[in-house]
């Protein structure tokens, strides 16, 4: 019987209050555990084997035929662990499947993606991931059509009754923001800015772009106990270090607001909060525009450094840049020629090429690395950047990516060796 793998995806890092880079961003490495995937009445077979990649991706979101992460200063979480008591009995289901789930306290609705003997993985119409073992369930249906999603007026109705009178629930285009009532910060409309300046950005290097299939929600919280206490209650623990985070799994950038009572925007404090909220921003975006899918994560060195680049004030907003030196994230790239000097500076490069090791060992250089190598694709290569993210997205869902496939990904973006590749990287940045 073929094996595959379900995902318990956690990416976390951390930042202390102060310049960026300058405080430890420990990352949990992807948990996995095995799983038997049921594909009807007399196939058992992987993942890759159960459709084209349009359909999986279908699977993922609500696309005709087409679905994250946590990071420093943030956290990326997803969970959805196995259940120890096997069912009695497992329906027959099928991929893109709507499903109806009876809980004991809460019924769902959402499209399956994937199962196994202990628990089915499904996407509900608020584009939330659930993880839900069969001997919790007390019924299931099958619904006809498709999903449905949640339209932005229906999913802001839902959040001013679960956050209350203390709060008020704005809405943009492709946001729906949670805040204090009384924030002086447009949170929706920073959010909403971002998105476009990440769009027209994309669009110009001809990167593929798809629209959300979900409203993207933010929830705002008044202070940093706030922040935790949500975590808790999500059973996304965070340390007290943490300033905003992406959950994988709610597909929620969460963080507390930092412009009242600690100084007006525009102060370096306010800088590196929204530093930090474009940042959790960017991989809300990347997991819900095509960029990377929320069952096939890619090598954290793609992920954080896509999103320690638009971190910076160049790439998050267009209009305050004027050439490449405007969209250089400065932090990462003094460390960056700093670490290129190194000896070990091609090992590195090839350690993060195979796998994400780096992130809990040595933060700041894996940020510091990873941000050059993306930034690099971005500003030279970036039709053939476009397209190894694509490579990266047809991988089965569920599934562990080992070394070597990560390597042979990279050697059709760049044909030759990591050395040669760090070679590279060396000379650009030498002339910043």
């Amino acid at each position: 019987m073929d094996r595959f793998v379900l995902m318990f995806l956690v990416f976390a890092t951390s930042c202390a209050i102060g310049l960026w880079g300058l405080g430890q961003r420990p990352a949990v490495a992807p948990r996995f555990q095995p799983g038997v995937e049921r594909l009807g009445e007399s196939s058992h077979r992987a993942p890759a084997a159960k459709a084209d990649a349009a359909s999986q991706a279908a699977s993922e979101t609500n696309a005709p035929a087409d679905t994250t992460l946590h990071r420093g200063r943030g956290l990326h979480s997803g969970h959805g662990s196995f259940s120890s008591t096997a069912p009695t009995k497992i329906p027959d289901l099928r991929v893109n499947q709507v499903l109806q789930v009876r809980l004991p306290e809460r019924e769902i609705v959402g499209r399956v993606l994937g199962w196994d003997d202990f628990q089915v993985a499904m996407l509900s119409n608020r584009g939330v991931l659930h993880y839900l073992p069969w001997r919790e369930q007390l019924g299931h249906a099958s619904l006809p059509g498709r999903l449905r999603p949640l339209s932005a007026a229906e999913l802001q109705a839902e959040l001013s009754r679960e956050f209350g009178s203390a709060f008020v629930v704005r809405g943009s285009a492709q946001f729906v923001v949670v805040q204090p009532r009384g924030s002086t910060r447009d949170w929706a409309r920073s959010m909403q800015q971002f998105y476009g300046n990440v769009q027209t950005y994309c669009s110009a290097r001809r990167i593929p772009w798809r629209e959300p299939s979900f409203p993207l929600v933010a929830i705002v919280l008044p202070s940093r106990q706030a922040m935790l206490n949500y975590a808790a209650k999500q059973q996304e623990p965070l340390t007290d270090n943490i300033l905003a985070y992406y959950s994988v799994n709610s597909n929620r950038v969460i963080m507390y607001d930092t412009s009242d009572g600690r100084g007006k925007e525009g102060d370096s404090n306010a800088s590196l909060d929204l530093a930090t909220v474009f940042h959790e921003a960017f991989h809300q975006i990347a997991f819900n525009v095509g960029l990377h899918r929320r069952t096939v994560p890619p090598p954290m060195w793609v992920s954080e450094g896509l999103a320690s680049a638009f971190e910076t004030d160049g790439l998050a907003d267009h209009r305050r840049s004027r050439g490449i030196r405007d969209r250089l994230n400065p932090v990462h790239c003094r460390l960056f020629q700093d670490y290129s000097r190194q000896p070990g500076f091609a090992r590195d490069i090839a350690q993060l090429l195979a796998d994400d090791e780096m992130f809990r060992r040595d933060p700041d250089r894996a940020y510091a690395l990873a941000w050059g190598m993306a930034f690099y694709w971005l500003e030279q290569a970036p039709d053939a950047w476009a397209l190894y993210l694509q490579q990266l997205n047809r991988h089965p869902p569920f599934e562990a990516v080992p070394a070597a496939q990560r390597r042979s990904d990279f050697g059709q973006l760049m044909p030759g060796s990591s050395a040669e590749f760090a070679a590279r990287l060396a000379r650009f940045y030498r002339q910043f």
